[in-house]
């Protein structure tokens, strides 16, 4: 499953180099970071992509999703999610919306599955808050809650989270 989900993603962002070839389209660069409460857990990622106009963007999303044991104060590596998707940005630029779909792969032994293990990821950002801190350049994004459903295993007994995340991003964009 992870070969041909890899290939998928190769082919979708292929699929938008003759958009990036263009002069009017602007490249498109954010660091994130963030938590989820309600599913222990912690998110660093990046997106990068291409913004067609002021109002679409394509990106590709990566983030490591390490997972905070309910037992303890334990960190396990989580899962590593990668995705592909679009972001509509409304009201004069000061908010998004984005949804991306993806492979998640497992990071670390549990009691039943193995590392390497990949199922499917999507993530849904229903609203964002973006605060431009240097005019068109430089961006601060507020995501107040935005939806995740992760599911690295399906064989057996399934491993599937359901994460609501805070994430707070630095977008960078430009010509």
């Amino acid at each position: 499953m992870r070969t041909s989900s890899t290939a998928a993603l190769l082919v979708a962002l292929l699929g938008l180099a003759p958009a990036a070839a263009r002069a009017d389209v602007e490249g498109v660069f954010a660091l994130e970071t963030g938590l989820s409460i309600a599913e222990p857990s912690l998110v660093v990622g990046v997106e990068g992509g291409v913004r067609l106009d002021r109002q679409w963007t394509f990106l590709l999303e990566i983030d490591w999703n390490p997972w905070f044991s309910i037992e303890g104060a334990v960190v396990h590596e989580g899962a590593l999610n990668i995705g592909v998707g679009v972001e509509h940005i409304y009201q004069d630029g000061l908010l998004r919306s984005a949804l991306f779909v993806g492979t998640s792969t497992l990071l670390y032994q549990t009691a039943l599955d193995v590392p390497g293990t990949t199922g499917p990821f999507v993530d849904f950002v229903p609203i964002s808050v973006r605060v431009p801190l240097e005019g068109d350049v430089v961006t601060l994004r507020i995501d107040p809650v935005s939806m995740h459903l992760l599911a690295p295993v399906l064989s057996g007994i399934p491993l599937i989270r359901y994460e609501f995340r805070h994430v707070l991003s630095i977008e960078l964009a430009g010509r």
